[in-house]
């Protein structure tokens, strides 16, 4: 009975302390700069991010976060670390829709196959087989 209850004791252990390295922040914030532009009343803060993405986060008087967008209105509000956390996804996500959708506006206006290369270029072929590289 003890050998179980040692058991049943480690195992839970072990799936909180999962939980908690599940729960750990993927991205590294390596510069936090106040600006001195204000968004309405909000105060506005430029973060880079450890992969040289970046964006702007606004806090209300409220002490709530927001994420700012410069077409569109703010998604929030949240917590400081929501909020980073949010702005985050949006950076390397969105990076990478806009190059998909580049491929397929160049697609679209070539009426061509859009190739991607070893190194991530992409290219597609004219009537006499060469490459012709998008941007």
């Amino acid at each position: 009975m003890k050998t179980i209850i040692k058991t049943i004791c480690l195992c839970s252990f072990l799936m909180l302390n999962s939980l908690y390295a599940q729960q750990k922040p993927s991205y590294k914030v390596i510069k936090e700069e106040k600006l001195s532009d204000k968004d309405h009343d909000k105060t506005m803060y430029k973060i880079t991010f450890k992969e040289g993405k970046d964006g702007k986060l606004c806090q209300d008087p409220n002490g709530k976060w927001w994420v700012h967008f410069v077409i569109g209105k703010d998604k929030g509000p949240f917590s400081k670390e929501e909020a980073l956390s949010e702005l985050h996804r949006i950076a390397v996500e969105g990076g990478a829709a806009a190059g998909q959708v580049g491929a397929g506006v160049a697609g679209g206006l070539t009426k061509k196959k859009i190739l991607v290369d070893k190194n991530g270029n992409k290219y597609y072929l004219d009537k006499q087989g060469k490459k012709v590289y998008v941007k």
